[in-house]
């Protein structure tokens, strides 16, 4: 080693350790997932899979020739078109292999007209399947599709009547795709004729939805395989429904209408639902500026809820900001969230992100729609607690750079340890120490 000082002023020092202290945020990986080549405009994910490297969603193609649902590759950035497919795309199977939503199609009952059905899609098939109704010139929707992908739930026999003479039906159903069955209408929890379900647990022995009632306003209701169900009321809501639940069928997540008071001033407050212990858990106050929460994604330990602060009282196609409630943190913008608690996100990758539709199985990786610098909509994926970038200057290992880390290569350096050759040339000197100095002001 040469004759190198190793004394360093005290202010020096202090400079170097306030420069090179650095917090140990977990990382994150921001992905904008671009458009497909034939699908160019309004680009959505809609869920990712369980493994993490698909992520699945719509787009319109070109000539208005409808939309299409496509996957994307998180490892090579490839794009696959899914025959058979259109419409919009609600969700999918842990495993990316079945695929539930709503359509423009011919109606089975009658093939000469067309309208809104939902579908399933299973992948190797050459078209969707439609869900039937029992009564003509009614409407479906697929709402959602159980983790193993054997289960669809949503409503059907819906029609909208605006002449205050007619009725109008909408019957929460179950259909088991093992068996093929007739879908099963679920009992009607309030005697109104109008409900819907809307999540249902692997198994396919819990199912959460609401009731609404001829004033519009609903409940949310929980429905078990025994045909028994039970209504949830959220203290001083005027109104409520649950619109997810966890694949191992313990939790429920979805909004209650909270009246501010004030003429029609209502905001809509998310709130989660243990089938359990029957508590309820408020998801804290919606954002100024938000008139509601609705989730579209709640783990199975019900510590984490994945959605979209709604501009509006459209509960069913959201738009505003994503959002993530983690017990730890409560409520936040998505944006606030990777910003804020992470690490590892140029800022200036997104302007913002108006909706969240859906996490992986273990949450660590939300998709949804942003808008860029220029307002252009893109879809995205973030991936939350990623590996850190190797950080040569924590000796410790701890995850911080600080004085622990400046101290410990002072004893390595001095005493010749080859741990201090910092920069693997083989000789510990002066370029090792400056060369740490260097690494040590640029932190984690």
């Amino acid at each position: 080693m040469n004759g190198l000082t190793r004394t360093v002023p005290g202010v020096a020092l202090g400079v170097l350790l306030a420069c090179g202290s650095a917090s140990a945020l977990p990382h994150a990986e921001f992905v904008n997932i671009g458009s497909f080549p034939d699908a160019p405009s309004q680009m959505n994910a809609r869920a990712v899979t369980a493994d993490k490297s698909t992520v699945i969603g719509e787009g319109v193609v070109h000539a208005g020739q409808g939309t299409i649902v496509v996957h994307f590759d998180m490892d090579t950035g490839a794009f696959t078109p899914l025959p058979g497919t259109g419409g919009d795309m609600r969700t999918a199977s842990h495993d990316g292999s079945v695929i539930v939503g709503w359509t423009s199609a011919n109606d089975p009952i009658d093939p000469t007209r067309r309208g809104a059905f939902g579908y399933y899609h299973r992948l190797g098939d050459p078209e969707s399947t439609i869900v039937p109704n029992q009564i003509f010139n009614a409407i479906s929707n697929a709402w959602s599709v159980s983790a193993n992908g054997r289960y669809v739930v949503g409503y059907r026999n819906f029609t909208r009547q605006f002449n205050p003479c007619c009725a109008t039906f909408m019957d929460g159903y179950i259909w088991d795709l093992q068996t093929m069955n007739e879908p099963l209408n679920l009992p009607d929890p309030a005697g109104t004729g109008r409900f819907a379900t809307t999540g249902v647990s692997n198994d396919g022995q819990f199912m959460a939805g609401f009731a609404e009632f001829p004033d519009d306003s609903s409940v949310a209701v929980v429905w078990a395989a025994d045909g028994s169900s039970a209504q949830v009321q959220v203290p001083d809501a005027l109104s409520s429904r649950f619109l997810v639940m966890s694949a191992n069928g313990r939790y429920a997540a979805g909004f209650a209408l909270m009246h501010l008071g004030v003429g029609f001033d209502f905001r809509e407050d998310g709130f989660i639902y243990d089938l359990q212990t029957q508590t309820i858990t408020m998801m804290g106050q919606t954002p100024a500026g938000f008139k509601g929460a609705v989730p579209s994604w709640i783990s199975d330990d019900g510590k984490t809820v994945v959605g979209t602060l709604n501009a509006e009282l459209f509960y069913d196609f959201p738009f505003g900001a994503a959002f993530i409630w983690t017990e730890e943190h409560g409520l936040e913008k998505l944006a606030d969230h990777i910003l804020n608690r992470h690490q590892g996100v140029d800022p200036s990758e997104f302007r913002d992100l108006v909706t969240g539709y859906g996490a992986s199985a273990d949450g660590s990786v939300v998709v949804g729609v942003g808008r860029d610098q220029d307002w252009n909509r893109f879809p995205y994926a973030v991936r939350l607690g990623v590996d850190a970038p190797s950080c040569p200057a924590d000796l410790t290992g701890d995850g911080v750079v600080d004085a622990d880390d400046f101290f410990l290569f002072l004893q390595l350096f001095a005493s010749g340890d080859s741990r201090a050759d910092f920069n693997n040339d083989g000789v510990i000197d002066a370029d090792d120490f400056f060369a740490y100095l260097t690494a040590f002001a640029a932190g984690c």
